[in-house]
């Protein structure tokens, strides 16, 4: 993958989550958001549940609130185009 392919991948990522968290799952027992594009992947919104986690310096732990994430899983004709 050439970088030019993956900053229009981390560009379209970033267009989808903010076009589309108004459409995206509220809390973590909802479905997941998916937008599939054809020939290229399928961008999935889904709630990351919070967490609990620790300051590797100071070993504090804190708690990381829930938040939407984007993923994204490329087709297997692009795959194969790339390869």
């Amino acid at each position: 993958m050439e970088k030019a392919d993956l900053e229009l991948v981390k560009q379209a990522a970033a267009f989808l989550k903010q076009e589309l968290t108004g459409n995206a799952p509220k809390k973590s027992s909802d479905k997941a958001f998916a937008v599939r594009v054809h020939n290229f992947g399928t961008f999935k919104i889904k709630v990351a549940a919070a967490r609990k986690a620790r300051n590797p310096k100071t070993g504090e732990s804190t708690t990381v609130p829930e938040r939407i994430v984007v993923k994204f899983s490329a087709s297997k004709t692009w795959l194969a185009e790339i390869q």
